[in-house]
């Protein structure tokens, strides 16, 4: 008797993958977080719980949602939860490689100049950087 199998469609992730979950796990155990995020990873709560938030020298004005919303990325941190929640979805390889290595500064790795590098090419990528001359202080938020 011939069996025949179907195809399944394998879903793809579209925000981490398994080493990056590998990555935030071994960050969270290594600040004492506990193992609650280990069993059913929580980004946020994850990177909330990194102890330094890894502040950028200057930060990064990005565009997000609404035409003239401006949000000021400071750090690391609210970098990387700023690209894993509210990024546009236009998405390439830019903007995996800013996931990793703001991930990768939070665990003290790489140099938050680095981060800050990553972040604004990710952000040319997806067309969200707002250039410093479109900058005024009656449109910042």
């Amino acid at each position: 008797m011939h069996v025949t199998q179907k195809r399944v469609p394998v879903l793809r992730r579209r925000h981490a993958s398994n080493k990056d979950l590998e990555r935030v796990a071994n960050a969270t155990r290594l600040l004492g977080a506990g193992s609650a995020p280990l069993l059913q990873p929580n980004w946020l709560f994850c990177v909330a719980a990194m102890m330094d938030n890894k502040p950028f020298e200057a930060p990064v004005v990005v565009e997000l949602g609404h035409v003239g919303k401006y949000r000021h990325i400071r750090s690391a941190q609210e970098a990387a939860e700023c690209l894993m929640t509210v990024w546009p979805l236009n998405r390439g390889p830019r903007h995996r490689d800013a996931l990793d290595t703001c991930l990768k500064v939070l665990e003290g790795y790489r140099s938050t100049a680095e981060a800050r590098r990553a972040l604004i090419e990710a952000a040319r990528e997806s067309e969200v950087l707002v250039p410093d001359d479109k900058l005024s202080d009656d449109r910042l938020h």
